[in-house]
């Protein structure tokens, strides 16, 4: 009977604090959105270290963008080791050690996006991207291979496709892919941010 009364308490607290949070939505969304910049972390000398010894190509930056938007310890990329890219992009370290990793992991020759850094919002949310600190950024095609022709392709480019969103599910705290939804049908977007989601298989 106690027990009973235990977890009819702990159903009873759990569904007031969710009518708290729908009611009270603005404020959870900008403290959480505060709480995220403290989080930040840019790992300082070590991880630039870490990506001269992968070889990458890159020039420091030192810290970067608003208060809003933070990029710690922020470097442009030219070229992942043995892998080039499509455009230098700017990154927060820790995200351009996961990113060069993943390329050498993966063995491409080539990567291209369409870009890394941007204050944004998440799309359809009033959560602060992970665009919006350099620890994103959005892939479009590995070599021949393009995620918006060959994600589901049943030959060699759609495997390499999908063995490549695999592998950056082992680097990545996020990878998101077609699979996910209609605004990911053309690229995969991988980020080092808050979270765990893998939908890497089709």
């Amino acid at each position: 009977m106690r027990l009973l009364l235990v977890f009819a308490l702990l159903l009873l607290g759990g569904a007031v604090a969710l009518i708290l949070a729908v009611q009270h939505q603005s404020y959870v969304i900008e403290k959480f959105n505060q709480v995220r910049l403290i989080l930040l972390d840019g790992q300082g000398p070590d991880c630039l270290a870490e990506l001269e010894d992968l070889g990458v190509d890159f020039t420091t930056l030192g810290d970067q963008g608003t208060k809003k938007c933070p990029v710690l310890n922020a470097v442009k990329l030219s070229n992942l080791g043995h892998t080039n890219i499509s455009t230098p992009v700017v990154l927060s370290c820790p995200a351009a050690t996961k990113l060069a990793h993943w390329a050498r992991d993966i063995k491409a020759q080539r990567i291209s996006h369409v870009g890394a850094l941007n204050c944004r919002n998440m799309r359809g949310s009033r959560i602060m991207s992970e665009h919006s600190f350099g620890l994103a950024i959005d892939i479009t095609a590995i070599d021949d291979a393009v995620v918006s022709k060959h994600w589901t392709d049943v030959g060699a480019r759609g495997k390499k496709l999908r063995t490549a969103a695999q592998i950056a599910c082992q680097h990545f705290s996020n990878v998101l892919t077609p699979n996910t939804n209609k605004l990911h049908k053309g690229h995969f977007h991988f980020d080092y941010g808050l979270g765990y989601k893998c939908d890497a298989h089709p």
